[in-house]
């Protein structure tokens, strides 16, 4: 998925998925919920761009919630 400030790629995944940001994700946590809504992975103190293995994942689609104090942006994503 795009949006102004993050790229996620590729998606639909297999074995991981990478977050790239116009910005300094930095400032930002990221969260990544399943489809029932379970937290199963954070991440803080991260760069502009940060690689996420997926590989133990069940298939099926996943939420991520990149946030900081401002900001909170949604994304879907799908585990082949």
């Amino acid at each position: 998925e795009y949006s102004e400030n993050f790229k996620i790629y590729p998606n639909p995944a297999k074995n991981y998925f990478i977050i790239e940001s116009i910005e300094a994700l930095s400032g930002y946590e990221i969260k990544i919920f399943d489809s029932k809504g379970i937290k199963i992975l954070e991440s803080e103190k991260i760069t502009d761009i940060k690689f996420f293995d997926i590989s133990d994942f069940q298939q099926g689609v996943y939420f991520i919630k990149i946030k900081n104090n401002l900001y909170q942006f949604d994304y879907k994503i799908i585990k082949e």
